[in-house]
């Protein structure tokens, strides 16, 4: 029994009420919780707790094999099963339970709804496009004499520039800013609509609309100011603010020290990454680890750091039931049960360890289906869902692994 409940003195023998038993585990509303992972080390189970997996409705119960007229401090074994038919036989099912298989390991895994595996990786970031409110500085070089910015033995008509009369000459244009249209204006080419352009690509637009009237002319554009080219980072970081981009290739470890940096450690804080109305999210932690999802930020990006410290709560016979802070390196459920001093060789049973949480419906039919099908390699007969049914509700199920 999890210590936080009071015994109601329900069933004779083990001082465990008659309410369900998932529901006598005192922890949060039921929630999707977050990253298991395959734990090579594992004897009791192949699952491991990940540092994905969220504050939830996680824990691992330690039943006692024994039979005690007091209290105890966990459900004994024969509860949990006991629990599980009789709700079946009225017509309901108050938790699935699952004889752990290695078949099963995968399904789990891919069911667990962990933020880097959603985070897109490469999100696109092909330089800063102009928008309205920017500031361009323009320069036109015409490499040879007689064009039209060129020096002329008649003088130029922007004969001012660099060289000699007869020679190259470079011109800069008065910084220009994009009107309310979305254009500029660039003498002899005209207005030139330009948001949502990279500034190569607005020097290749103003080049081909020189190309006739000056001498091979070349273009270069640069992002003086920026007004749409801005991005927002708060949340858990020193000095939260707007911050401008002038250059391309800023990413987000890089947006993170622009705000003075996390105040929280790396493995409990998760960026939140808003663009283009989606929200993607990432475990700091991850940005760290792997150079890849590190990637570049956009004008208009929204980044917002939350810590999410990630628990675990281990119940009934171990050396220290507790609710206990996860790592961030991948912890195997045989370090989680060591961490909290193992099984109590008076009270517990080794066979009686219980993982608990709440899975998506899909995942949940799943593992039933699997769970059927080694059934019907041993002779035995379980129910396992039809497929021709309508979908299921959303509502997480409470899962145990036996």
């Amino acid at each position: 029994m999890n210590a936080r409940e009071a015994p109601s003195g329900g069933e004779k023998g083990n001082g465990i009420g008659r309410r369900s038993f998932a529901s006598r585990i005192a922890f949060p509303a039921p929630k999707p919780c977050r990253g298991l992972h395959h734990g090579k080390t594992l004897n009791v189970s192949p699952l491991s707790f990940r540092s994905g997996a969220r504050a939830c409705g996680l824990a691992a119960l330690l039943a006692l094999g024994g039979c005690y007229a007091l209290p105890i401090a966990g459900p004994m074994i024969s509860d949990i099963e006991t629990e599980k038919a009789q709700g079946e036989r009225l017509g309901f099912e108050p938790f699935q339970l699952v004889a752990l298989a290695p078949e099963m390991v995968p399904v789990v895994e891919a069911g667990a709804p962990n933020p880097d595996r959603t985070f897109i990786a490469d999100l696109g970031s092909d330089g800063l496009r102009v928008g309205v409110g920017d500031i361009l500085s323009i320069t036109i070089v015409e490499p040879s004499a007689g064009g039209l910015f060129s020096g002329t033995p008649t003088g130029g008509l922007f004969s001012g520039g660099t060289g000699a009369d007869q020679g190259a000459r470079v011109v800069t244009l008065p910084d220009t800013t994009v009107d309310a249209e979305g254009s500029i204006a660039v003498p002899f080419a005209g207005r030139l609509r330009v948001t949502g352009r990279t500034t190569t690509q607005i020097a290749d637009q103003i080049r081909a609309a020189l190309t006739g009237q000056a001498t091979q002319p070349q273009v270069m554009v640069n992002l003086n100011r920026t007004r749409s080219n801005r991005i927002t980072v708060g949340g858990t970081v020193k000095s939260p603010g707007l911050f401008e981009l002038t250059e391309p290739g800023l990413t987000l470890l890089e947006a993170v020290a622009m705000a003075g940096g996390a105040t929280e450690p790396p493995e409990e804080t998760l960026v939140q990454l808003q663009r283009f109305g989606s929200v993607h999210r990432v475990w700091l932690q991850t940005l760290l680890d792997v150079p890849a999802t590190n990637i570049h930020v956009r004008g208009g990006d929204s980044l917002q750091l939350v810590q999410r410290p990630r628990h675990y709560l281990v119940l009934g016979a171990a050396g220290k039931p507790e609710e206990a802070t996860l790592p961030a390196t991948p912890l195997p459920l045989s370090a989680a049960l060591g961490r909290a001093g193992g099984l109590v060789d008076s009270r517990a049973d080794s066979r009686g360890v219980f993982l608990l949480r709440y899975e998506s419906r899909a995942t949940a039919d799943r593992l039933a289906a699997i769970a059927a099908k080694l059934a019907r390699r041993h002779g035995e007969d379980l129910a396992v869902p039809d497929p021709a049914a309508p979908p299921p509700a959303a509502a997480p199920v409470p899962v145990i692994y036996k």
